[in-house]
């Protein structure tokens, strides 16, 4: 199911503002920074909620769109302001806590985001964000794992949008990807953009998904976006690496399957990984194999080393996820019975709590 924008809705959400002077300039600028910031121009959309403020002062759900854009420009300490603005005029938007907290998590401020999101919860115990990053907190986990993006919740111009749904939508379509369910994916990272035509990593797994149909010029278009809008230093992203290349070999005319050098890439990084596991160095041999994942995410050896890994650095949510993609992996119909039960078994262990 495609979920639309309503941009009827959204004004209604934000013109239904007191008919007083100068409230109506307020309105005008607020709109226009709502409309910036998702065309993905955060920092004129800041400066746009700054002059709202300058005619409405009072109106909390400036701040709380100023604190989105001021998150989205990776600015936390100035979203916390703004956030904090916000609840000062109104304490009760539990949706402005909830990214309060994200914002002081993401600045390490762990213990005062935890308190922010258990008072959301016990004000709203069905708060299912709050429920979701209060657990992760909890277990001193990032909120938002390697390559994939942090869902606001509220209103920032994406108004009646349920975000846990798109979250899960975009999960699905990235899982459909590694499972080798090429359509699928496209389908689900195709709807997430519709809504949220800013999410990177749709961009990214939604142009390799198409590049694996042989539609290249749809997979340069998306790999493109996700190149475009990639803020994280190259040298450092594995994932901007892989894009990259798909996109250069791409535009020499050449099809997924030509490009073996990922494959080589990618066993490179396995057997050193594998190297550095049989020498008890398990944190050099994830720094390997997660890079060996990313460019053959499909690789029973890799997935089931890296679980391993992790297995032995104490990290059991890792462990069991990577070895639950071992396990269901198509590459796994190669390997013996007794094998995929020693997978099998070891994953139960872990799931219920065992080493």
């Amino acid at each position: 199911m495609r979920v639309r924008i309503l941009p009827v809705l959204f004004a209604i959400c934000f013109l239904a503002l007191p008919a007083l002077a100068g409230v109506e300039d307020a309105v005008i600028l607020n709109n226009d920074g709502v409309d910036l910031y998702t065309r993905g121009f955060y920092t004129a959309a800041i400066d746009r909620f700054q002059a709202a403020l300058t005619y409405d002062a009072n109106n909390p759900q400036i701040y709380t769109n100023m604190g989105y854009a001021y998150m989205a420009s990776n600015m936390p300490e100035y979203a916390v302001e703004s956030f904090r603005k916000a609840l000062a005029i109104d304490p009760t938007n539990l949706d402005v806590h909830n990214n309060l907290a994200i914002s002081l998590y993401t600045l390490g401020k762990r213990d005062q985001a935890i308190e922010e999101w258990e008072f959301v919860l016990r004000t709203d115990p069905n708060f299912e964000a709050a429920k979701r990053n209060l657990e992760l907190a909890y277990a001193g986990k990032r909120l938002a794992p390697a390559g994939e993006e942090i869902y606001y919740t509220g209103s920032h111009g994406e108004p009646f949008v349920n975000y846990d749904e798109l979250a899960d939508m975009f999960d699905r379509g990235k899982l459909a990807y590694k499972r080798g369910n090429f359509g699928e994916a496209i389908e689900l990272l195709s709807n997430v953009l519709e809504v949220k035509p800013t999410s990177k990593f749709s961009h990214f797994y939604l142009g390799l998904a198409y590049a694996r149909m042989g539609k290249s010029d749809q997979a340069m278009t998306h790999l493109r976006e996700y190149l475009v809008r990639e803020t994280t230093p190259p040298e450092s992203s594995s994932a901007y690496d892989h894009a990259e290349k798909v996109f250069q070999n791409l535009r020499k005319g050449y099809t997924y399957v030509d490009m073996l050098e990922f494959d080589d890439t990618a066993a490179s990084y396995y057997d050193q990984g594998k190297n550095a596991y049989e020498k008890g160095d398990y944190f050099r041999a994830i720094h390997f194999l997660r890079r060996a994942v990313d460019l053959a995410p499909g690789s029973f050896s890799s997935n089931y080393l890296l679980g391993l890994g992790y297995r032995h650095v104490g990290d059991r949510e890792r462990a069991v996820y990577h070895l639950s993609r071992a396990l269901y992996s198509v590459e796994a119909e190669k390997y013996s019975d007794n094998t995929l039960k020693k997978v099998e078994d070891l994953l139960n262990s872990l799931s219920q709590g065992g080493d």
